[in-house]
């Protein structure tokens, strides 16, 4: 409801933790452009490490999408939003 749960951090239902799951559903692909073309900037040289770590950082926190994108660049870059 848009008043909440009644029992609060008690309810066993709303309540739990859940783990990052992959996508449920197919992100619209005009979101998904957008954050590519984010991480592709994120990317472009001259790099400071250290800045674009704060910045993946901060693209994976915002999106599941971008957190996958980056994964998969992690552990094959050669096939990097192919």
């Amino acid at each position: 409801t848009t008043a909440g749960c009644s029992k609060g951090d008690y309810c066993g239902y709303c309540h739990f933790d859940h783990p990052m799951t992959m996508l449920n559903r197919r992100v619209r692909k005009r979101t998904r452009d957008k954050i590519k073309r984010r991480l592709l900037e994120i990317f472009n040289p001259p790099v400071d490490l250290e800045e674009v770590h704060e910045l993946l950082q901060t693209e994976a926190a915002r999106h599941i999408f971008a957190r996958t994108l980056i994964l998969s660049y992690l552990e094959n870059p050669h096939n990097f939003f192919i």
